[in-house]
This record gives C-alpha cells, sequence and structure tokens, in this order.
C-alpha cells in the first residue's frame, strides 16, 4: 500500500503516478541541471547533433519519429530532420521500417 503520511494535503483523486512523482521529488531536487548555452546564444548545427547523439547514448532503447525527436529538442522539423539525416549518414543511428530513427544496435 502507497503510503502517504507526510503529505496531509493530499486529495483521494489523486492518481498513483501523481503520487509517486511527489514521493519522489526530493530525490529529483538533487539531480544536477544539464548545462545551457548563455541567454540570447543560438546553438551551432554541429552542437545540436553532438546533443542528440549524447541522448541515444544515454537511452539505449531511445527510438523516435521525426516529429517526436522535434517535440523532444524543439527544433524545427527540417532542423530535425538534417540532423537525424547527419547522425544516419554516420551510421550513428539507423531509420527503422516504422519509421523511427534508433541507434543500430538497438530493437
Amino acid at each position: 500500500m502507497l503510503q502517504t503520511s507526510g503529505f496531509p494535503d493530499l486529495k483521494a483523486s489523486w492518481s498513483r503516478r501523481s503520487l509517486v512523482f511527489l514521493m519522489a521529488r526530493p530525490a529529483l531536487a538533487s539531480i544536477e541541471p544539464r548545462p545551457t548555452l548563455p541567454p540570447g546564444t543560438a546553438p551551432t548545427f554541429n552542437t545540436l547533433v553532438e546533443r542528440i547523439r549524447a541522448e541515444y547514448i544515454e537511452q539505449p532503447g531511445l527510438r523516435l519519429t521525426e516529429a517526436q525527436a522535434s517535440r523532444l529538442w524543439r527544433l524545427d522539423e527540417p532542423t530535425t530532420r538534417h540532423a537525424l539525416s547527419e547522425l544516419t549518414g554516420a551510421s550513428f543511428l539507423k531509420r527503422t521500417e516504422d519509421g523511427r530513427y534508433a541507434r543500430p544496435s538497438s530493437r
């Protein structure tokens, strides 16, 4: 059973996922934020490609469509397509039969 002591304002209608998130929040606060660019600085294309590469390395089972990748990295569709094409051309990624981009070793 999920323990909710220490959370006196919890409502009965909250989902289990919300409760788990609230209970894990102190642990999440200790995670270091990723470095960001200074305000007003636009990333170079190579920076974007390396960021995408790092995400795929960090999450080995990651399989994304172009639209999902655009939303995840907040890129326009042509930039996303070009970056994924670069990584596919370098054999870092492959495009699966269902149109998702994944590492060649992931299924």
